[in-house]
């Protein structure tokens, strides 16, 4: 398989896996389209990059192909990966249901804080007073995130009750989808980590296919759930999925390539040989730091709280400082 040889390479490659993943969900707001809807064209073009990669790049220069590293791994490996792959996306699913909810400024950070917190966890705590630092930064911009939410939903002058009563509704449906996001995410890193890495590794190809199949099964499976009961509104059908238009489902696939490639540079940056592997600070600030600019497309780019209080605009941007401190905190915990 094709894996990268130098330190710039890999860095590169981490740079790649900040933009894919910092602006992937980009196309969840301009398909303006319901999210049970848009995850089944998501699955797909996650699933197809993750097969074409494989049988192309996994197959190429001097390491083991991808079909040598499952027969190596053997089944644990596979079965972790696709077990991973099943937990992480119902945590994504509902990740992109927030966002239709409440926005890109505020599921990330109310969900990918508890994911983070729960990763670097299981990654091994390094330093307890700046893995403890960070936790508490990472509570509090979730915390301050899901506040912002709530003020932003204050009914304005003049609206119906029942339009108050839907904003308001929105909003707490958002920061609680929000949370079981996170926690569900994060619980399936310790998987994803058993799968990949070590001598009996699925490594970066064959560990993102064997993930995406599991994640395209998830897909079809909790699909199947939330299109019955409406979570963003009424039930929907795959009669409303083959309805939409081919922008819409374009997008969706776009969304899901867009995620994998990411994915696969953040693991091929990790694939490279120890001597030229960036250390594991930079791995962190570039990978975790794409909530930062998901938060940054959402308030700058979609302009999500533009006529929101000045009270919900101070906590969201706060929550922002709270992530980034926390992201820096523990990314260096492990050098201190």
């Amino acid at each position: 398989m094709l894996v990268p040889s130098t330190h710039q390479a890999a860095l590169l490659l981490l740079l790649l896996a900040f933009v894919c993943l910092g602006s992937w969900t980009n196309t969840v707001k301009i398909a303006k389209w319901r999210f049970e809807l848009y995850y089944l064209d998501f699955a797909i073009g996650a699933l197809g990059l993750s097969i074409l990669t494989a049988f192309t790049l996994g197959t190429l220069g001097s390491e083991l192909s991808f079909n040598d590293r499952i027969a190596v791994a053997g089944l644990r490996s596979q079965a972790f990966a696709l077990a991973a792959g099943f937990l992480f996306n119902l945590g994504n699913m509902l990740l992109v249901a927030a966002v239709s909810l409440a926005g890109m400024a505020i599921a990330f950070p109310v969900a990918l804080s508890l994911a983070f917190l729960i990763g670097a966890y299981f990654q091994g705590v390094g330093s307890p007073m700046l893995f403890a630092a960070g936790a508490i930064l990472l509570l509090v911009a979730s915390a301050l995130a899901a506040g912002a939410a709530r003020v932003r939903s204050t009914p304005k002058p003049g609206m119906t009750a029942q339009a108050a009563k839907t904003r308001r509704s929105r909003a707490d449906k958002g920061i609680v989808i929000g949370v079981i996001a996170g926690v569900s995410i994060g619980l399936s890193s310790p998987l994803t980590a058993s799968s990949l890495w070590g001598d009996l590794g699925l490594g970066a190809y064959a560990g993102l296919l064997m993930f995406s199949i599991g994640l395209a099964v998830s897909a079809v499976f909790f699909d199947l759930f939330f299109m019955s009961i409406g979570i963003e509104g009424g039930r929907v059908t795959f009669g409303t999925y083959r309805a939409g238009s081919f922008r819409q489902h374009g997008l969706g696939i776009a969304g899901g390539v867009l995620w994998a490639v990411g994915i696969l540079a953040s693991l091929l940056a990790q694939s490279t040989p120890n001597a030229e592997l960036p250390a594991q600070s930079t791995l962190i600030l570039f990978v975790q730091g794409a909530v930062l600019l998901n938060m940054a497309w959402g308030l700058l780019a979609w302009k999500e709280f533009s006529v929101a209080p000045k009270k919900a605009v101070t906590w969201i941007v706060a929550a922002l400082i709270c992530f980034g401190g926390a992201l820096a905190l523990m990314a260096f915990r492990l050098r201190a």
